[in-house]
């Protein structure tokens, strides 16, 4: 049996900490290590303890980006989720840049942090936005908006958008029903076209053109 994940959570409130203490607790595979009401606490709890996953608010004294470099510096092993209430394509921009491997909104219901916590400590990244297909009926990568950029094809703005919600290059795949290596050339390809150096620089030309959305939208 593995050992449990050890998570950090760092709000200035002190009520959500709790209950977010409990929420994690209440999972087999999980455990509360340290709670921190700051940011200079939990770079410290961070450094003391060295958890898997730190949950950090952004708007807590002290600075949430701040804290996020400053755990990336010094725990690069720790894994980082922010958890806010502020759904800002602005922000989450800043929060990648940061060293962020996953954003959550605080509207968000406790079933997805909790996916997102797994997955964040898997290696995975997570963003709880969506890509808006209802009106076509379609799966999330099954299609491509219309009207596409014209500088990128159908199939590369397919990827794009996979990439930028933090798919692998398998479950691209998967989905599209093409080989891994055909989806590692697609996003060479559009990452050459729009000058993109990272998986940052992805998924701020993804919300550039709209192709990612709130979930709290979602819902309206």
């Amino acid at each position: 049996m593995s050992a449990p994940l050890r998570i950090l959570v760092a709000d200035d409130h002190a009520f959500l900490r709790e209950a977010l203490a409990v929420m994690i607790r209440d999972e087999g595979d999980m455990e509360v290590v340290a709670q921190a009401g700051d940011g200079d606490a939990a770079v410290a709890r961070a450094r003391e303890l060295r958890p898997d996953v730190a949950i950090v608010d952004l708007t807590m004294p002290s600075g949430g980006i701040r804290t996020l470099k400053r755990i990336r510096a010094e725990c690069p092993a720790t894994r980082l989720l922010v958890l806010t209430m502020h759904d800002d394509p602005a922000l989450l921009r800043s929060v990648l840049r940061a060293g962020g491997h996953g954003y959550v909104t605080k509207s968000a219901a406790s079933r997805e942090l909790i996916q997102a916590i797994r997955l964040v400590a898997a290696g995975r990244q997570y963003i709880n936005v969506l890509f808006d297909q209802e009106s076509t009926g379609a799966t999330e990568l099954e299609a491509a908006p219309d009207p596409a950029p014209p500088e990128l094809s159908a199939r590369e703005l397919q990827v794009l958008v996979a990439v930028a919600r933090g798919h692998t290059s398998k479950e691209i795949a998967e989905e599209l029903q093409i080989s891994s290596a055909a989806v590692d050339s697609y996003r060479l390809r559009l990452s050459r076209k729009i000058g993109a150096r990272g998986r940052v620089d992805l998924v701020d030309y993804a919300l550039r053109l709209g192709l990612l959305r709130s979930r709290d939208s979602d819902d309206a």
